[in-house]
C-alpha cells in the first residue's frame, strides 16, 4: 500500500515539471478558411508551416496549417 502511495506521488510531482516543458511546444493548428478560397497546401507552405491539409470539424472544408515541431 506504501508503494502504490509513493508511486503515485512520483508521479504527481514529476507531471507538474514535464507537463510545462512539453506545452511550450505543442501549437494548435492555424486554421485560414474555406478551402474553396484558398490552395492549402501553398498557402501553408508560404506562411511558414509544415504543411496544409482541408478539414472539416464544425464547417466543412476548412484549410488548416500544421506548424513545424523545430524552429
Amino acid at each position: 500500500m506504501n508503494y502504490t502511495i509513493g508511486f503515485m506521488s512520483f508521479l504527481v510531482i514529476s507531471s507538474i515539471f514535464i507537463v510545462p516543458l512539453v506545452s511550450e511546444k505543442v501549437e494548435a493548428m492555424k486554421c485560414l478558411g474555406p478551402c474553396e478560397f484558398y490552395n492549402c497546401k501553398v498557402e501553408c507552405k508560404k506562411r511558414g508551416y509544415r504543411a496544409g491539409e482541408c478539414v472539416g470539424w464544425n464547417q466543412p472544408d476548412m484549410c488548416c496549417c500544421i506548424p513545424k515541431l523545430y524552429n
